[in-house]
């Protein structure tokens, strides 16, 4: 009797492979980024803003709001940031919930 193994090795194989080309192949965009009309332009309102706790330890919030937006008494033109977008870490969540709103 025939041992028929290597064929269905060699069938699967080839099944794989095209499968791989085909796919690779259709989800291939044509398009950049960089290249112009690809991506449709932004029309609405945006306002620059600042992420605070990624600066570590060194920089507290009150001194990159200054930084950020500005502050006249303290002598600092600023960046021109009109939000400031603070960070909720886990430990916060896990004792206060998710459903904690601060007003």
């Amino acid at each position: 009797m025939l041992n028929r193994k290597p064929y269905h090795t060699f069938r699967y194989l080839l099944i794989i492979m095209l499968l791989a080309l085909f796919t690779s192949a259709s989800f291939s965009q044509p398009y950049t980024a960089n290249d112009p009309g690809s991506v449709p332009p932004y029309n609405g309102y945006y306002m620059y803003g600042i992420n605070p706790g990624y600066y570590g330890n060194s920089w507290d919030n009150l001194a990159l709001s200054n930084i950020a937006a500005g502050n006249t008494l303290v002598g600092v033109p600023g960046a021109g940031c009109k939000t400031f977008r603070l960070n909720i870490p886990e430990y916060f969540t896990n004792y206060f919930g998710l459903r904690f709103r601060p007003c």
